[in-house]
């Protein structure tokens, strides 16, 4: 009789699973939960809000739905994970109401949340503060969007000092890592990675995919910290890819329509 193929211990599984999900997340046709219809529709709207007579910024556009299709396989795939985790915890629903989580948004939470154990409470109190904290930093930056004069301005001061808009992340990591002496924590490095897309992110005129990405990191980089972090690396260089295209989408339309803001 011949024996099983496949992985016997329960490591071995779980890295057959993360291989399995990476090659799900990256493959190039369509998965049959996808519509191609609607993929399509959505390729063309980011056509139509970015896209140039140009055919660098044509493919830059077709990278970007790439992207953005890898990173709702990825969040489909993290959603089964939790839900899977929520089932097998009978006391979800008292947890989400000490923790002071909406159940209805439960399931957007990383799976080490729903832990019962202390530091599993303090992480998810942590989430909750740092969440709090994004949201007044996306009415500050949608505030300055409404306000077409202050805009102006920024834009002006930067012009006038040069400033590039793709600055390496790395760079900054780097210093800050060595200004801490050692004491570097992921929420460190998220917030070095939201002060250099940011602006990026609220200028390619979408702050709701803005408020989206930059949650996810949040929870990807705290995830890091915990488990599951393969899922988060991967995650992590897909978030990575689709802002460095939209801050190159964002300088090729600032290079033709700039001269709409700057009289």
């Amino acid at each position: 009789m011949m024996s099983k193929r496949g992985p016997k211990t329960e490591a071995g599984k779980a890295v057959s699973k993360m291989n399995a999900v990476k090659t799900g997340a990256h493959v190039k046709g369509l998965l049959p939960s996808e519509n191609a219809r609607q993929l399509a529709i959505d390729c063309r709207r980011l056509h139509e809000q970015w896209s140039g007579p140009d055919p660098t910024s044509q493919a830059l556009v077709n990278q970007l739905h790439s992207f953005q299709v890898r990173i709702d396989r990825l969040e489909r795939y993290e959603f089964e994970f939790v839900t899977t985790r929520m089932r097998g915890h009978g006391a979800r629903a008292d947890f989400c109401r000490d923790a002071g989580i909406d159940p209805a948004r439960a399931s957007d939470m990383p799976n080490w949340i729903f832990d019962d154990s202390l530091p599993g409470r303090e992480e998810a109190q942590g989430l909750l503060a740092h969440r709090s904290e994004l949201i007044n930093r996306v009415k500050f930056c949608r505030t300055i969007l409404h306000n077409p004069r202050k805009l102006r301005k920024e834009l002006e001061e930067m012009i006038s000092l040069g400033k590039e808009f793709r600055i390496s992340i790395e760079r900054r990591i780097r210093k800050a890592i060595l200004d801490e002496a050692g004491n570097f924590t992921p929420d460190m490095y998220l917030r070095c990675f939201e002060e250099e897309y940011i602006f990026e992110l609220f200028w390619a005129g979408d702050p709701q995919r803005c408020d989206a990405i930059v949650s996810g990191i949040r929870a990807g980089v705290m995830l890091e910290a915990q488990s599951n972090e393969t899922l988060c690396r991967m995650r992590a260089w897909v978030f990575k890819q689709q802002l460095q295209h939209i801050a190159v989408l964002k300088q090729l339309k600032l290079e033709r329509t700039k001269e709409i803001f700057i009289e």
